[in-house]
């Protein structure tokens, strides 16, 4: 295609990884290295998000809205970690989308500030607990054998007593798993619970660093909270409100463009 090797090196991505380029100050190399995959993650994940938001689809916690959520979540990370940048960056990347897609897709073109919107604030809540979920999930994956603590991505002085105390709090509490290499359940748990990281991301992390995640314990910590919330009679029904119960609807688009029908 186009007599490239790479679908990414198609003009279909290549005018997203010079932007982002330009956005973040880094060089993209077309390598295996992980600074161009982030580049690459980038240019392909905002297409993913981009577009059922323009049909209409949110980021929630819960279906199709989490699968978003979960793309957007990973990009963030690609881009914090690898090209450096602590700012909100995807949002930036949606009128150049649109332009490239006006003839193909024009409800982008139509919707883009409101998707620009919508993409924004999923990465500012993100990025609030992004760099200490990192910070623990590094902590965590220090040698268990007592090696020096070397946390390079924290600069201040005065966070050395709290990472000390996270480390050793880390380490006693989760050793046997630890020792072989696994992201305990629990662990894994707090991550998604805490800083909102989805665990296909943490076992994403994982293997980077040639660790697995006990889904099993992870899995019961999930069917832990779940019980919990029946308990307390929560009903978490995302952005929906019953209006009218038991309801019912027929489908007539077949045969009419309009009609009139009850809120449920």
């Amino acid at each position: 295609l186009q007599n490239k090797q790479s679908n990414y090196d198609t003009d279909v991505f290549t005018g997203t990884i010079a932007e982002v380029e330009k956005l973040s100050n880094k060089k993209y190399t077309n390598t295996d290295g992980k600074q161009d995959i982030a580049f690459r993650v980038i240019a392909d994940h905002i297409r993913a998000i981009a577009f059922p938001i323009a049909d209409g689809q949110l980021p929630s916690n819960t279906g199709a809205g989490y699968v978003i959520r979960r793309i957007l979540r990973r990009a963030v990370r690609y881009y914090y970690s690898y090209l450096e940048a602590k700012q909100p960056l995807l949002y930036k990347l949606i009128p150049l989308l649109a332009k490239q897609f006006e003839n193909v897709f024009p409800e982008l073109e139509k919707q883009k500030d409101f998707i620009g919107k919508v993409v924004k604030e999923e990465e500012d809540a993100f990025l609030r607990t992004l760099d200490t979920g990192l910070k623990r999930f590094h902590i965590y994956t220090q040698s268990t054998h007592g090696s020096a603590i070397t946390m390079e991505n924290i600069e201040d002085p005065e966070e050395d007593w709290k990472v000390t105390m996270s480390y050793f709090n880390l380490r006693e509490k989760y050793e046997s798993q630890r020792a072989q290499n696994i992201v305990a359940g629990k662990f894994a748990f707090e991550l998604n619970d805490t800083y909102g990281f989805p665990i296909d991301l943490t076992q994403l992390m994982a293997r980077e660093v040639g660790w697995s995640v006990d889904m099993e314990g992870f899995e019961k910590e999930m069917q832990k909270q779940k019980s919990r919330s029946r308990s307390a009679s929560v009903i978490d029904k995302e952005d929906w409100i019953t209006v009218n119960e038991n309801g019912s609807s027929k489908f007539v688009g077949y045969d009419s463009f309009e009609t009139e029908s009850n809120v449920l």
